[in-house]
C-alpha cells in the first residue's frame, strides 16, 4: 500500500530522528566532547562523514540536522544502508555513548514513543526492531539505538520529499546474537593451503570484482589440470586475511563435491544434524540469515545430472563454483581460466625442478609438448627431478615417446570441458618415464578411486597396507599425489586428471590392485553403521561413493558391491 495515499500534500515537517537524537543527548553525562549537540553528532557520525569524503563539515552544516532541518547528509545515510556502514555507527555508539548515559529507561522510552508515532514504517519492521531491546546486553543495546536513528531518518527523508518504498534492513543484522568478527569465519572445514600461485593476478581480480564488489555468483571453468582450486584456494586466502568491513563477507563454507549428490556434500562440510531430505530446506535457512554476507564455494563440479546443482544459484548468498562444464545454470558470470604465459610456465617448471640447471630455449620447446597445462608442467619437473634428468634428456625422451599436447586439448572454447581423453592418454605416456614399482603402481591404483578425496598417513596405513608415511611422500615427490601439513600431519589426495590416467592406464587391473582396499572399506562402514560412530561413517561415505561409481563396471560378483 502506499504511504500517501489518502494523506494530505501539505504537511508539517516530519522530525522523528531529530526527536530521539534529543532524547540520546538529554540522558548522557554532558562533557568537553559533547558540550554542544553539533559536538556530540561529531562524536557519532565523524568516522562516516570522513569515510564519504566530507573531512570537515562545520556547525551551521551539522547544526541543520540536529535542529531537524533536514536529514543526515544523504552521502552519509547510503553508507548507513550497508552492513559496513551500520556496524561502525553502532560501534561508535556503544563505545562512545553507552559509557556516558545516565538514564537509560528514558532513552527506550523516548524512542519506542516516537517509534511507535512513526506512520512510515511498516508495522512488521516495527515489531522486529521492538524484539531487539535488550539495555543488559550492549550490543544489541547499541543496535536498537543505531536501528531507530538511521530507520528514522529514512523516514523523514522519505515522508518530507513525499515519497515511497521500504527500507530493506537486513544489513541492520537484527537477527544476530553477537557483532561481526572482525575477520571472516569458515562455518565448514577450512581448506588446505596452497603456497605461491604463479601467473594469476588478473583472475585473484577478477574475482574480487566479481565476487566481492559486485556480489554475483560465478563459475570458474576449464579443463582439468589448469588450476582452479588452486586459484580458488588462493583468491579465498585474501578473503580470510580481509577485514569484514572492507569485504562485506562473514563466513565462508568450502564444499567439496563428491559428483553424487549435493545434498549430501554440504551436509558433510556444514556438519548438518538431519536426515538428507531436510538438508536443502536447512541450507536455504542457513542462507537467508547470512544472505550475501555468506560465500559458499563448491569444488570440482564434473558432473551436471544433480538437480540440486541447478538450484544452488538461486539462494540469497555468494556462490562460486569450479568446473569442468560451461553449461552450469544460476551464474551470473562465469570466469575461463586460460593456461600460463610462457614466463609463468616457466617459473612453475624451475619452483618444481629440483636442479641449478636453466635453459629457457629446452626449456620452451618442453612446455611447447604440454599446451601450457599446468598439471604437465609440474609434473615433468618432478619426474625430471626425481630421474635426474637434463632438460635436453627429459625432452629427447618426450619426443622419443610421442609425448605432445595441442592447444586444442585444453581450449575453454567448448561448452563442456570435462571429456580429457587426449590430456589422459599424455599423462599415461609420461608413466613410462618413471621407475614405479609393484609396490607402487598397487598404492597409485588404490588413492586413483577416490580422486580428490583426503586421506592421512593413517587411513593409507589401514586402507593400502603401507607400513611408511614415505611411501606416501615418494609419490608426491613424482607429482602423482598432493600433499600438505596440518597441524603436523600429513594429508594427500589425488588430482582426479591423474586419477583418471592411472586407472585408464591399469584397466585390466584395476580391480585386483584395489580389491583388498575396498573390502576394507566396506567392512568399515558396516561396523561404524552398527556402532553408533556416525561422525566416522559421515566421513566414510563420499570413499564408497566415489568406490562404487568408479568401479561399477569392474565388480566380479555381488559381495564387491559397497
Amino acid at each position: 500500500m502506499n504511504y500517501w495515499e489518502g494523506k494530505e500534500v501539505f504537511m508539517e515537517k516530519q522530525k522523528h530522528f531529530y526527536s530521539v537524537f534529543s532524547i540520546l543527548y538529554k540522558n548522557i553525562i554532558v562533557g568537553e566532547t559533547t558540550g554542544k549537540r553539533e559536538d556530540f553528532y561529531r562524536l557519532i557520525f565523524n568516522d562516516l562523514y570522513k569515510e564519504v569524503g566530507y573531512e570537515y563539515v562545520d556547525n551551521d552544516g551539522i547544526r541543520k540536522v540536529t535542529s531537524g532541518n533536514m536529514p543526515i547528509h544523504r552521502k552519509v545515510s547510503k553508507r548507513l544502508y550497508s552492513f559496513d556502514g551500520f556496524e561502525r555507527l553502532r560501534n561508535s555508539i556503544e563505545e562512545g555513548v553507552l559509557p556516558l548515559v545516565r538514564n537509560i529507561d528514558d532513552i527506550i522510552d523516548g524512542f519506542l514513543d516516537v517509534l511507535n508515532k512513526d506512520e512510515f514504517i511498516p508495522q512488521d519492521d516495527k515489531r522486529v526492531l521492538l524484539s531487539n531491546v535488550d539495555t543488559k546486553d550492549e550490543f544489541k543495546f547499541s543496535r536498537f539505538i543505531t536501528a531507530c536513528m538511521v530507520y528514522l531518518d529514512y523516514s523523514d527523508y522519505m515522508v518530507n520529499k513525499g515519497k515511497d518504498g521500504r527500507l530493506n534492513i537486513s544489513f541492520m543484522r537484527l537477527g544476530e546474537s553477537q557483532p561481526p568478527a572482525k575477520y571472516p569465519i569458515y562455518i565448514t572445514e577450512v581448506p588446505s593451503s596452497v603456497d605461491e600461485v604463479i601467473g594469476r593476478e588478473e583472475e585473484i581480480i577478477a574475482l574480487e570484482d566479481i565476487v566481492i564488489k559486485r556480489k554475483r555468483n560465478c563459475v570458474v571453468s576449464s579443463v582439468g589440470g589448469l588450476g582452479k582450486t588452486e586459484l580458488i584456494k588462493k583468491f579465498l586466502h585474501g578473503v580470510y586475511s580481509a577485514e569484514t568491513t572492507d569485504s562485506d563477507i562473514d563466513a565462508i563454507a568450502w564444499i567439496s563435491y563428491d559428483n553424487g549428490d549435493l545434498r549430501f556434500s554440504l551436509k558433510q562440510a556444514l556438519k548438518l544434524k538431519c536426515d538428507i531430505e531436510d538438508v536443502w530446506m536447512q541450507v536455504q535457512a542457513l542462507s537467508e540469515r547470512y544472505g550475501k554476507r555468506l560465500l559458499i564455494v563448491i569444488d570440482n563440479v564434473e558432473k551436471g545430472d544433480d538437480e540440486y546443482l541447478s538450484k544452488i544459484g538461486t539462494l540469497p548468498s555468494i556462490i562460486l563454483v569450479t568446473s569442468r562444464r560451461r553449461d552450469l545454470v544460476g551464474f551470473d558470470d562465469e570466469l575461463l581460466l586460460q593456461p600460463l604465459s610462457v614466463d609463468n610456465c616457466r617459473r612453475l617448471f624451475y619452483k618444481n625442478y629440483e636442479f641449478e640447471e636453466r635453459d629457457n630455449e629446452i626449456l620452451n620447446d618442453i612446455i611447447e609438448l604440454t599446451a601450457k597445462l599446468t598439471i604437465l608442467i609440474v609434473m615433468l619437473a618432478k619426474v625430471a627431478s626425481l630421474e635426474e634428468f637434463s632438460l635436453r634428456e627429459l625432452y629427447d625422451n618426450l619426443k622419443e615417446k610421442g609425448f605432445k599436447l595441442s592447444e586444442e586439448d585444453v581450449s575453454v572454447r567448448h561448452e563442456r570441458l570435462e571429456k580429457d581423453k587426449s590430456i589422459i592418454e599424455q599423462i599415461c605416456i609420461l608413466f613410462s618415464l618413471m621407475n614405479i614399482s609393484e609396490k607402487e603402481q598397487k598404492l597409485l591404483a588404490c588413492i586413483s578411486i577416490i580422486p580428490n578425496l583426503e586421506f592421512d598417513f593413517g587411513k593409507a596405513k589401514k586402507w593400502f597396507g603401507i607400513r611408511k608415511n614415505s611411501d606416501l611422500m615418494k609419490l608426491y615427490k613424482m607429482g602423482m599425489i598432493e600433499e600438505v601439513t596440518v597441524n603436523k600431519k600429513h594429508i594427500y589426495w589425488m588430482h582426479s586428471v591423474i586419477a583418471a590416467s592411472v586407472r585408464e592406464q591399469k584397466k585390466a587391473v584395476i580391480y585386483d590392485l584395489s580389491r583388498t582396499f575396498v573390502t576394507i572399506l566396506s567392512e568399515e562402514l558396516d561396523y561404524e553403521s552398527t556402532s553408533g560412530r556416525e561422525y566416522e561413517k559421515t566421513y566414510l561415505i563420499p570413499f564408497s561413493w566415489s568406490v562404487a561409481d568408479i568401479m561399477e563396471d569392474h565388480w566380479n560378483d555381488e559381495k564387491d558391491v559397497v
